[in-house]
């Protein structure tokens, strides 16, 4: 198997017939589990998904915060209100993230 830098060259895998070799199965069956184990859940406070990035932190303007944030901030202003009420009672804010609900126009 011919190993590329990010993977395998997927060109050599595909089989004269067009389907692919189980060597390519076996490599997309493995990202595709790596891509599910380092998801995160954009249906869960900022807190939450990443309780090592402070609020006020550049992680939530770049990189995987910046992809949640956009995620989380659409899923949550998509609920109706009695959904929005239970995610609030569900998880409060914490004392460094008071005020957050309000912010984003969640207000109780």
């Amino acid at each position: 198997m011919k190993k590329q830098r990010h993977g395998i060259n997927v060109q050599d895998h595909i089989l004269p017939d067009g389907s692919m070799s189980s060597e390519l199965q076996i490599f997309l069956t493995d990202a595709l589990a790596e891509i599910k184990a380092n998801a995160v859940d954009h249906k869960q406070p900022p807190w939450k998904a990443f309780p090592g990035c402070e609020r006020y932190s550049m992680g939530w303007r770049m990189g995987p915060g910046e992809d949640y944030w956009h995620e989380f901030h659409d899923w949550i202003l998509s609920l109706d209100r009695p959904e929005v009420d239970e995610f609030v009672l569900a998880f409060p804010e914490p004392e460094s993230w008071a005020g957050f609900y309000d912010t984003i126009g969640i207000v109780r």
